[in-house]
């Protein structure tokens, strides 16, 4: 199934129909999708971080060091 949406749209419907829901289910994907987005550019720096744990001392940043991916 597809859906050809133009740049401006109309909805009928009587209530209860769905109307709201169908512009939530847009909402709720463009959140997903941000979450998404930011996880994927943390994502290396989180990896790091957590293999690095094993070398600190309780778990534990020294100083003002921040993880880092290697480039």
């Amino acid at each position: 199934m597809s859906l050809d949406l133009a740049p401006l749209n109309i909805l009928i419907g009587a209530n209860g129909a769905g109307k709201s829901n169908f512009i939530s289910f847009f909402t709720l994907s463009t959140i997903c999708r941000r979450i998404v987005r930011a996880i994927q550019r943390v994502a290396p720096y989180f990896h790091d971080f957590i293999s690095s744990r094993k070398t600190r001392q309780a778990g534990r940043w020294m100083g003002n060091e921040c993880p880092r991916r290697n480039a």
